[in-house]
């Protein structure tokens, strides 16, 4: 391994990965989940028993049946929708909840003082305007030095 250079054997890296991973899965699927749903057609029979296409669920005429089923349409409606809403919110606000954990722990981990940039220069001696021909210069004389073969 080149010198000043170490692995993540903390495990510091993780928390970055993780959070990177439920971003790209969890703004999407929160965005489809709520996002309001498209208002479409709607079969609804009247009181004379005829079945209808409506775009909204307006009683289709003045009668107290139509207008009692337009009600009760809409109120199995509304509570389909506050179940499915429910059932949708509780996995991801606990996702959410744990990335804002996993950047929590990025916030407060601590940094390492000793990991430095890899520079393949500082490692083979040589100045960043080297030639290829230094720089195949120096590395074999490097590896003539570092791995003798016996």
């Amino acid at each position: 391994m080149a010198p000043g250079m170490s692995y993540d054997d903390s495990g510091s890296l993780a928390n970055y990965f993780g959070v990177t991973f439920l971003a790209l899965i969890l703004v999407p699927t929160t965005y489809f989940a709520f996002k309001p749903e498209h208002r479409g057609m709607f079969c609804l029979k009247n009181c004379k028993g005829i079945l209808l296409m409506i775009e909204q669920l307006q009683p289709l005429c003045q009668c107290s049946e139509c207008k009692a089923h337009a009600k009760d349409l809409a109120q199995r409606k509304a509570s389909k929708q506050a179940r499915r809403t429910t059932k949708r919110a509780i996995p991801i606000l606990l996702a959410w909840a744990f990335m804002a954990y996993m950047l929590y722990g990025i916030y407060v981990a601590p940094t390492v003082a000793s990991e430095t940039t890899y520079d393949p220069f500082q490692v083979l001696g040589i100045s960043g305007s080297a030639t290829e021909k230094q720089i195949k210069k120096h590395y074999k004389k490097l590896s003539l030095q570092l791995f003798v073969h016996l």
